[in-house]
């Protein structure tokens, strides 16, 4: 069974942003998972900096690994809706906004704890 990554970046990273998603990477171990609860992100790419001003690019958040949907035993729909609950309940405690991709193509965003149409109607309900 082939699988994918849904990953969620936080839009705007400070101190308080690295602590929030740090502080909640542990929120996922409770619940259950087709292919292991999501993992944290938290890289800097430095390879992007070509002159000394160039500041390196960090990426923070978590990734879920999932199966295509539709597949028998594959990720169900409510796991995918349990991640987006999750990062919408983090994104209305922090105030963090966060981008999701399913292997680089944009399925949406949440901010104030809101998931936007593209979430709820692009990715969960076509699931």
């Amino acid at each position: 069974m082939e699988r994918a990554t849904l990953l969620a970046t936080v839009e705007e990273i400070d101190d308080a942003a690295v602590s929030a998603v740090h502080g909640a990477a542990g929120s996922f171990a409770g619940d259950s998972w087709t292919l292991g609860p999501p993992v944290l992100v938290d890289e800097i790419d430095a390879s992007s900096c070509t002159r000394p001003e160039d500041e390196p690019i960090r990426s923070l958040g978590f990734v879920l690994f999932v199966t295509a949907a539709g597949v028998p035993g594959g990720t169900p729909k409510h796991e995918v809706g349990r991640f987006v609950a999750h990062l919408c309940d983090l994104s209305r405690t922090a105030g963090l906004s966060f981008e999701l991709q399913l292997e680089r193509t944009y399925v949406g965003s949440i901010a104030a704890g809101v998931a936007d149409r593209f979430m709820t109607r692009g990715l969960i309900e076509s699931w």
